[in-house]
């Protein structure tokens, strides 16, 4: 299986990054795209791309923290189950 080069999958995560907020799909293909990125380029590569393609604007972090090549953290508080009390 032949590995995509940096410059294909750039072009991937530009083509999705218009449909943010449109498709219910293209932030998933862009974290899985810069999770492979990570893989095989190294995390500097990723975050570079991520700052190139303009992506911290969309929530995903280019800093030196463990985590980096998240979107969005998951929210904080109780379980929805927690919230309704137990049945």
């Amino acid at each position: 299986m032949a590995t995509a080069s940096l410059d294909e999958l750039r072009r991937t995560i530009l083509r999705y990054r218009r449909f943010i907020g449109r498709q219910p799909y293209a932030h998933h293909v862009i974290g899985l795209v810069l999770s492979q990125i990570a893989k095989v380029y190294g995390k500097a590569a990723a975050k570079a791309l991520i700052r190139d393609c303009g992506l911290e604007a969309l929530g995903w972090k280019a800093s030196h923290r463990k985590q980096t090549l998240r979107n969005r953290p998951l929210p904080s508080g109780p379980s929805r189950r927690a919230r309704s009390g137990s049945r």
